[in-house]
């Protein structure tokens, strides 16, 4: 009596691929009955392009960037943040 070759395949992608639609890079695992793993890796990652974003940029994001680039305090770039909407 032969025993059939049951297989698990498991395919790993890049974490990022939503955000870069262009990564292919894919790591597969293929495990039988018998303890044997095969592991093997396709392509490369391409985080050249990046997918645009539905999210309107937010002005309190700048605010805060340009805060921070000034070297203004906590305080500072709260204040700055309430005076803008008020």
């Amino acid at each position: 009596m032969e025993k059939a070759k049951a297989e698990n395949k498991i395919t790993y992608r890049c974490s990022k691929y939503r955000k870069y639609p262009e990564c292919e890079f894919q790591m597969k695992v293929i495990s039988d009955n018998y303890g044997e793993i095969m592991f093997s890796t396709s392509n490369t990652h391409n985080h050249d392009y990046r997918t645009t974003t539905t999210r309107a940029p937010l002005p309190v994001r700048d605010i805060v960037r340009n805060a921070a680039a000034a070297d203004l305090s906590q305080c500072q770039t709260r204040r700055g943040i309430q005076n803008h909407y008020e």
